[in-house]
């Protein structure tokens, strides 16, 4: 809770020093929460592990933080996903998501009450999204079994040619050493 924006530069700064300290391995990512291209910032930072500090208002706070509040993640092949603009999208161990709210004094209560209700309503529909997400887990699992399924019948195809071609091949040298022509045909 920043009313004064003092918080955002600490934020800012701290990460700035330990990125250096690291070699440039702790980085921050700072967004608006009303930015349009949120959803893409929010995609990479999950996926490389950066820290997203999202600040404003949060008056209305984004249906993608909120799922990212909530931790409601699940696993696809050991990997933690979270619903992110309606697809799954991998979440990297080290990644953080801070919110800054940034109001003025005399609204500072009225902001965070309505963060927070914004925050329980999503709550309420979490087994909703929960459901959603495992159909696309599902969905997605399902299409790929399925391409391994046509690459294995391609392999088991491609291993009886073979096998029938090594066993012609047999029977033609095993009837050149005998002077004879040998078939499995019966």
């Amino acid at each position: 809770l920043d009313p004064e924006g003092v918080g955002l530069r600490w934020i800012v700064s701290v990460y700035r020093e330990e990125s250096e300290r690291r070699g440039g391995d702790a980085e921050c990512v700072v967004r608006r929460e009303d930015d349009r291209d949120l959803v893409k910032t929010m995609k990479l930072c999950l996926s490389a592990g950066k820290t997203l500090v999202l600040h404003g208002t949060m008056s209305r706070v984004r249906p993608e933080a909120t799922s990212l509040l909530h931790r409601k993640l699940y696993m696809l092949k050991r990997v933690a996903v979270v619903d992110l603009a309606g697809e799954p999208t991998v979440v990297h161990p080290q990644f953080q998501l801070v919110l800054v709210a940034t109001c003025d004094r005399d609204r500072f209560d009225e902001q965070l009450e309505s963060a927070a209700t914004a925050i329980r309503f999503s709550s309420s529909f979490s087994s909703i999204i929960r459901e959603r997400i495992l159909q696309m887990v599902i969905r997605s699992e399902v299409l790929e079994s399925h391409a391994n399924w046509l690459g294995l019948l391609a392999r088991r195809h491609r291993m009886l040619l073979e096998k029938e071609s090594l066993e012609a091949s047999i029977l033609r040298i095993l009837g050149d050493k005998d002077g004879q022509v040998l078939s499995d045909e019966r």
